[in-house]
């Protein structure tokens, strides 16, 4: 019914106000003017890890800015367009303000669970790897399934998705991959994946009826972006030179000290 339709578009109003609030939209927007006029600094680009944090922070900022604020103009549209539907033929106008209802709906679970990702990393790109387990064929045949079903989702999800390794196997499917998955939130959506998946079924690869068990280990590892510094003190250094037993220059060798 329109009243029903309604009343859940209030309660849905009400749901996406209390998820700006939570975000901090006013703060967001505030900080999304301070990163823009840091993004026009002549030097930017002087520091291209810096840069591109930069840049990469300035997106998700902006995307929850336009996120919130589209929801909610959207469910405003909603409300007032059931609110004009009033002595219409309705059983005609329910169905499409229903889907148009059910589709905002979707939108705003995405936004809230952003918002309950919010553990250091969840923000950041994630550097998925695949690995086959114990059951030879069938393992790697399972390594490409899985393989194949987070690209695309990503695919799906509009996310940038690059193999930057993979290796064959001798039959088929893979021994190994690893995927760089570039979007805001995306180690937070997938650090859940990581583990042991297991798959049981009729094997493909043989003729002998029986049910087969294949594995597949999966890690999720943050991208942070962030640049490592090893320190090595000399003191930790071993220095020694031989000289060759025929022709030709002294050599110097150096190794890690035991």
């Amino acid at each position: 019914m329109i009243s029903d339709l309604k009343k859940e578009t209030a309660e849905l109003r009400e749901k996406v106000e209390q998820l700006g609030k939570h975000l901090g939209i006013e703060e967001l927007k505030k900080k999304k003017i301070e990163l823009e006029a840091k993004t026009s600094s002549s030097g930017l680009w002087d520091d291209p890890s810096a840069a591109q944090k930069l840049m990469q922070e300035l997106k998700l900022t902006s995307g929850l800015i336009t996120s919130v604020e589209s929801l909610s103009g959207q469910t405003d549209d909603l409300a007032g367009l059931i609110d004009l539907s009033a002595g219409e033929d309705e059983k005609t106008v329910e169905d499409q303000l229903r889907k148009e209802l059910e589709t905002l709906k979707v939108l705003a679970q995405e936004l809230e669970l952003s918002t309950l990702l919010s553990a250091e990393h969840d923000k950041d790109n994630a550097i998925l790897s695949i690995n086959a387990g114990a059951g030879g064929t069938d393992a790697q045949d399972w390594a490409q399934i899985l393989l194949r079903m987070y690209s695309r989702w990503a695919e799906e999800k509009g996310y940038e998705a690059e193999i930057a390794d993979m290796s064959y196997g001798e039959q088929a499917g893979i021994k190994n991959a690893v995927v760089f998955i570039r979007a805001p939130y995306a180690y937070g959506y997938l650090k859940s994946e990581s583990g042991v998946h297991r798959l049981v079924r009729m094997s493909p690869f043989n003729s002998d009826g029986k049910r087969h068990t294949s594995f597949a280990a999966v890690e999720v590892i943050p991208e942070t972006g962030e640049e490592l510094t090893v320190d090595i003190r000399s003191e930790d250094l071993r220095v020694d030179t031989f000289r060759s037993s025929g022709p030709g220059a002294p050599c110097g060798r150096g190794s890690w000290a035991q």
